[in-house]
């Protein structure tokens, strides 16, 4: 049996890099190149794909975060590294039937890989269709960046459309024909990050603003592309999206009305927002009058009838 990694006192910069590990200011890039200073160990049964190399995920976790590897096991440093930004295998756990029971301490648990798609063992995250050639996620998010710019730049051309996230990344993979098997909540708020540049470099309207969320609202990606800007964060984020997408319909609408438009809840939003007010308004209680006198509910009129 190999020796486990002896548990090393974290360093700066790697206590901060786990400690930044899912939130937006993580550096992706900063830690690949972590990563890619060593060589990959072979790989068994799942892996990572850093830059377009595959590497066992607890050696990528571990190069990182700096924990050693006795501490965690394969499923949580793929759980990690794809928050990182990073795709990686899937971890499908066997049937209990299927396995050994558990033995104390942290070993990792029986894991098989999900053959489903493209991706295998020997196929990076990340690929270009064409070819099947690896495709580093930096590259991705450049080139998924610049097709999404333009994909939302054609939904601005349509006065009140929008797009969700789900299929601004479908189309993204499927116009520059880089796929890959990570989440899209790992990486579509990097590929709006570069929108919100490119939009500020060209002095655009806001075009991240026409995206939202299966429920039509804009939900926390919008805040995070507020943050990315420099912006400060409304209140109400559906408002405020509805004024910056009625800057793109002003700007780019081939049908906008004659009065310039004005700004629009999706549909499914407005929808919620009135149903909660009728809630509301029917769990408040009625408020009534009572005659001074003789302390009975007043009618309409607003005069008791034993005062008549």
């Amino acid at each position: 049996m190999p020796p486990m990694d002896p548990i090393p006192r974290l360093s700066a910069p790697h206590a901060l890099m786990r400690h930044m590990i899912d939130t937006p200011d993580f550096d992706t890039a900063a830690a690949a190149a972590r990563i890619r200073k060593n060589a990959p160990e072979p790989l068994q049964e799942h892996w990572a794909d850093i830059d377009g190399v595959l590497y066992p995920p607890k050696q990528a976790y571990h190069l990182i975060s700096g924990q050693p590897r006795s501490e965690f096991n394969t499923h949580h440093a793929l759980t990690q590294l794809r928050k990182c930004g990073f795709a990686t295998s899937v971890y499908v756990p066997r049937s209990a039937s299927d396995t050994e029971p558990a033995g104390d301490g942290p070993a990792d648990s029986v894991e098989t890989i999900d053959q489903s798609g493209p991706a295998t063992t020997t196929t990076p995250g990340t690929w270009r269709v064409s070819d099947g050639s690896a495709v580093s996620f930096r590259d991705a998010i450049s080139e998924w960046g610049a097709v999404a710019h333009d994909v939302l730049l054609e939904t601005a051309s349509r006065y009140n459309d929008f797009v969700t996230y789900k299929e601004l990344a479908e189309k993204v993979q499927e116009i520059s024909g880089i796929r890959t098997k990570s989440q899209m909540r790992n990486w579509i708020g990097k590929v709006l990050a570069v929108v919100v540049e490119e939009c500020a470099r060209r002095g655009e309207p806001p075009l991240t603003s026409l995206c939202v969320t299966q429920n039509q609202t804009v939900g926390d990606g919008y805040r995070f592309v507020l943050e990315t800007a420099g912006e400060s964060i409304p209140d109400d984020l559906d408002h405020h999206a509805a004024e910056a997408r009625l800057k793109c319909y002003r700007a780019y609408s081939t049908d906008l009305p004659s009065n310039g438009g004005t700004p629009t809840l999706p549909p499914q939003v407005t929808a919620s927002r009135e149903a909660a007010a009728r809630k509301a308004a029917a769990a408040r209680p009625e408020i009534v009058e009572l005659c001074p006198e003789h302390h009975t509910v007043l009618p309409r009129s607003g005069r008791c009838d034993y005062c008549a």
